[in-house]
């Protein structure tokens, strides 16, 4: 009998301190991005129910309070961008813009391309021969103001060649002859959003003097802001509506773009190259339609586009291929996705974007919109937080005013409404299989923008593509350690080696000869698409070992790596 009285003691002893002991309660949110699971004490219960229900109270009011701070800090900006812009009114005029070229360096070029006045930079050979001393001065300050990652004042030196006056001999290796051996390529950058031609301020002296038959050097470098951004015109119309080439702020009006220019370069090249008794050249112009004297071939171009900058140069060797030799894509915002960010988008995401479409669809909203965006970015620039680099500790002050520059260029706030409103998100990606040319890819691994997985599906589609009387066209792939969405800046002595290297290796071959350009673009005007299909161009050889690889188990997820709005 005392045993179980004992024991029964013994078990209300334990029903009694259960009783007393707090009670927690798991809260959960399952949503993405919601407050994480926590442990709250509910009440000791001992004090009845009115204790229980005090307690409830401030769980409540707990959980109210964490989903408002939730929805402030993760609702509230993007709801406020939408709905502001309604609110605005017409917008005033900007007071503190001026004309493009009034904000032009030294060695700034303003050439007329397809009705668009484009800002152009360019080494040896080719461009301003009064940029003189001034400009190289002013390029060595820019290299020694880039503190904020190793060895940078060091890059750009080209042996004290700071000339941008053309050469006697258009594109030759110095001190070679003109009239012998493979004619070195025309090299293209092409910029990614919001870049300018200060994205390739490390690498234009460099470029021109490391590229070129047996890495001699001598080619021409061409760097040009690509419509609406750096120091270009902002045209704000002039086109049929549907009219994609036409449009400057699509990708196929891009590329258009991009083969004048490239028109206008070489047409240039060859007539100084004539004049001066040179073997390199070929025909005037494709527009032209003459032959050279001489009989060689003219010379090609390699795109190094970066970032967004990389599509348009994927386009341009798909409508122009006569004129392309090979492709270097840095951080290339390509996408592989069939479905398209359409598809895969959820029902907020589609919300959103068919209201900012409605938004950006009108004039002063859209004007409205774009203002908030872009000055909103560019307070972060201004306080050294640009987003693009692995380390932004010490950001150098000529950094931040390069980058922020184009904003006092007349019209950026109309141009940049222009690119939104001609912003493809739907429809099937680039064909990548019908590149002939030999590829360069190289991704920073630590990158944000562009993630390393969209990288390795885009070297992937373009190993894919058929072989061509036995020969696959070159592929490679470079993933650089500690490096962000800008390799230029961040390691731009790797960029230069790699670029240069593989330049050297597979796109410093024989020019085109005028009669298969001619041929090559009749076929391509003659094909069921824009692009064309077929034989095989110089330049691609058997596929070498690729430098480095992501690995083959990342899977590519972008929402969109066209970078809308």
């Amino acid at each position: 009998m005392a045993t179980a009285r004992g024991c029964r003691g013994a078990a209300k002893a334990q029903q009694a301190a259960a009783a007393a002991a707090p009670r927690l309660l798991l809260l959960r949110h399952n949503r993405p991005g919601a407050v994480p699971a926590r442990l709250v004490a509910a009440g000791d219960g001992s004090t009845g129910g009115g204790s229980r229900s005090s307690s409830r109270g401030d769980l409540n009011a707990s959980l109210l309070s964490a989903l408002a701070t939730q929805f402030q800090r993760d609702s509230l900006p993007w709801i406020q961008d939408l709905i502001t812009p309604l609110l605005q009114g017409p917008p005033q005029p900007l007071a503190d813009t001026v004309s493009p070229e009034a904000l032009g360096d030294p060695d700034s070029r303003f050439l007329d391309v397809a009705g668009v006045r484009l800002h152009v930079k360019s080494r040896r050979g080719y461009g301003s021969g009064t940029a003189g001393a001034g400009a190289a001065a002013q390029r060595q300050a820019q290299r020694q103001g880039q503190g904020q990652v190793a060895a940078l004042a060091a890059i750009g030196d080209d042996g004290g060649n700071d000339s941008d006056a053309p050469t006697a001999a258009i594109g030759a290796a110095p001190g070679a002859d003109a009239g012998a051996g493979p004619a070195p390529p025309v090299l293209l950058l092409m910029h990614g959003l919001n870049g300018s031609t200060f994205s390739w301020r490390l690498q234009l002296d460099a470029l021109a003097s490391r590229v070129g038959p047996g890495g001699a050097g001598g080619c021409d470098v061409v760097a040009y802001d690509r419509p609406p951004y750096g120091l270009s015109a902002r045209p704000l119309g002039g086109w049929a509506e549907g009219d994609e080439e036409g449009n400057p702020y699509t990708l196929a009006g891009g590329a258009r773009l991009a083969a004048g220019l490239l028109e206008q370069v070489m047409a240039e090249q060859e007539q100084a190259a004539a004049a001066a008794g040179s073997g390199y050249g070929g025909s005037s112009s494709s527009n032209s339609g003459s032959s050279s004297s001489s009989g060689s071939g003219r010379r090609r171009a390699v795109l190094v586009g970066h970032s967004a900058g990389a599509s348009v140069a994927v386009e341009t060797a798909l409508r122009y291929p006569e004129l392309v030799s090979g492709l270097v894509l840095i951080a290339p915002a390509i996408s592989v996705d069939p479905k398209g960010f359409l598809a895969r988008a959820d029902l907020g995401q589609l919300l959103r974007f068919a209201w900012t479409r409605a938004l950006i669809a009108g004039d002063d909203t859209g004007v409205n919109y774009v203002r908030r965006q872009v000055l909103k970015r560019k307070a972060e620039v201004e306080q050294g937080r640009l987003g693009i680099y692995t380390d932004e500790r010490d950001v150098p002050q000529e950094v931040i005013d390069g980058f922020l520059l184009p904003l006092r260029a007349r019209d950026w706030d109309r141009g940049t409404l222009m690119v939104y409103r001609s912003l493809q998100v739907a429809g099937a990606p680039q064909p990548l299989q019908q590149l002939r040319v030999p590829v360069l890819i190289i991704q920073g691994r630590s990158d944000t923008a562009v993630p390393l997985a969209a990288a390795e599906a885009v070297a992937e589609a373009l190993r894919a593509r058929p072989a061509v009387a036995g020969h696959a066209p070159v592929t490679e792939l470079v993933v650089l350690d500690g490096c962000g969405h800008v390799p230029m800046d961040e390691q731009p002595e790797q960029v230069l080696e790699l670029t240069a290297d593989f330049i050297n290796r597979h796109c410093t071959g024989p020019a085109v000869a005028p009669a298969a350009a001619a041929a090559a673009a009749a076929a391509a005007a003659a094909g069921a698409v824009p692009w064309p299909r077929g034989a095989e161009q110089p330049g691609t050889s058997t596929d070498d070992a690729v430098a480095a690889r992501v690995p083959a188990h990342q899977q590519l997820e972008v929402a969109s790596v066209q970078e809308a709005p």
